[in-house]
């Protein structure tokens, strides 16, 4: 059996989303003081990994109101569209963008997707103050509702853990496509 005790993986106490160094220092155990007196907070989420539960409602997600964030949803619903009667390949390409300027919705890890998870201090709460909460969240102000509440609804059954290496260090292996590149 699991223990969490004996283990390295670890319930998150709090999630933070940008948060201002006065918050973070208000907050117990989010600023850690080294022995030289100097300051530090953990600061980035790493490598992000979804357990197969919470993977599997992910894709069922993408194959219903995420569609609209991914290549194959936002073709699909192109090409069901009046719009994509063209004759080229060069205009196809090029309607089928704009498109998708114009349709898909911007989802963000941190913003939309992590936030939802439960933590220790939010499992406390209600539902509904715990989305009212989420809903607050400045990078969430220009998504629509019904989406935000789908993500949330979804997610918010799952729990956000770390992974604690002993005696690590930060390491900042750049953006998505950064990283692939380093691979």
């Amino acid at each position: 059996t699991w223990n969490e005790q004996n283990s390295f993986i670890k319930t998150i106490d709090l999630f933070l989303q940008k948060p201002s160094i006065d918050t973070m220092k208000n907050i117990p155990n989010c600023v850690l003081k080294e022995q030289q007196k100097q300051e530090k907070a953990w600061i980035d989420t790493g490598v992000i990994i979804f357990l197969p539960k919470a993977a599997k409602a992910l894709r069922t997600m993408i194959d219903s109101d995420l569609n609209i964030c991914t290549k194959t949803g936002l073709e699909t619903l192109y090409n069901k569209s009046n719009i994509s009667n063209v004759k080229s390949d060069n205009v196809y390409r090029s309607k089928i963008k704009e498109f998708a300027k114009n349709t898909s919705a911007k989802i963000e890890l941190y913003s939309h997707l992590l936030l939802a998870l439960k933590t220790k201090q939010s499992k406390v709460l209600d539902y509904e103050t715990r989305f009212k909460e989420y809903l607050s969240n400045s990078s969430n102000q220009d998504l629509d509702v019904q989406l935000l509440t789908s993500i949330f609804d979804t997610l918010s059954k799952f729990e956000l853990r770390v992974c604690i290496v002993p005696n690590g260090s930060f390491i900042h292996l750049g953006t998505s496509n950064e990283m692939k590149d380093f691979l």
